[in-house]
């Protein structure tokens, strides 16, 4: 470790926290990254996943789930398996039109609804025992999304949308607090307005809401429609957390 070295960290970004997006666990593995690098320690991503997630859960005993920190961590698409004490992460392979034609047709629209998730997934926990038979859905649901995406033929956007319908619905049974009459008023203004399938990322709450729509004209009548609403596109980072200046080198 250094020694009688000061170090000012100083953070930004382009979305706001407590929105659903993993920018808790984004800062969290930023910060490990960037003081491992700064003590000259090489940490693997596996394991800047996992101080980030003995952090957040350990320390400052924060309800989280363990995607997020392995998500910002590896980037890309992945298929994130959990056992008792174990966590395995597998890359999805998606072809490049595929990608493409999914990303170009996914829009994140914001709520406008701030919130902290440690209530919500609180909430998620107490009802876990009886909702069993959902979560087991939404896995069942995962394993079809996977064999969707991997697909060697061109990518049903249709289909993808039916999951993200059924994935929202069952999402919402599993506590009361995941979705209010702003959120479900926005969901259904954008299935009217050229969006085919979405749901609400995050714990729920609040957020940002990611629509698919079936082509670009139907994209382009929803952001028309959303006026002066908050949206954005964005595309897959496949290299997780990195340094990209390094002044001490």
């Amino acid at each position: 470790m250094k020694k009688n070295i000061s170090a000012e960290v100083v953070h930004s970004s382009d979305i706001p926290g407590l929105s659903g997006l993993g920018s808790s666990s984004a800062f969290t593995v930023s910060l490990i990254k960037l003081l491992s690098k700064f003590n000259k320690l090489e940490f693997s991503k596996k394991k800047i996943a996992q101080d980030s997630i003995y952090l957040e859960r350990k320390i400052l005993k924060e309800n989280v789930g363990c995607q997020d920190q392995y998500a910002c961590s590896f980037g890309g698409f992945n298929l994130i398996k959990y056992k008792k004490n174990k966590i395995n992460l597998k890359k999805v392979n998606i072809l490049g039109k595929n990608k493409k034609k999914l990303i170009d047709n996914l829009l994140l629209v914001y709520s406008n609804i701030n919130r902290k998730s440690d209530p919500i997934e609180k909430d998620k926990i107490k009802n876990l025992k009886a909702n069993k038979k959902i979560l087991n859905e939404l896995n069942f649901n995962t394993i079809k999304g996977k064999k969707l995406l991997e697909t060697k033929l061109n990518i049903s956007l249709e289909k993808v949308a039916e999951l993200l319908n059924q994935n929202w619905s069952l999402k919402k049974k599993l506590s009361n607090l995941v979705s209010n009459t702003k959120i479900d008023r926005l969901y259904n203004f954008g299935m009217k307005n050229g969006a085919i399938g979405g749901k609400l990322l995050g714990a729920g709450g609040g957020g940002y809401v990611l629509f698919l729509t079936k082509n670009q004209n139907y994209q382009k009548k929803l952001i028309k429609k959303l006026g002066k609403r908050v949206y954005f596109k964005f595309d897959i980072d496949h290299k997780g957390s990195e340094i990209i200046y390094n002044s001490y080198e």
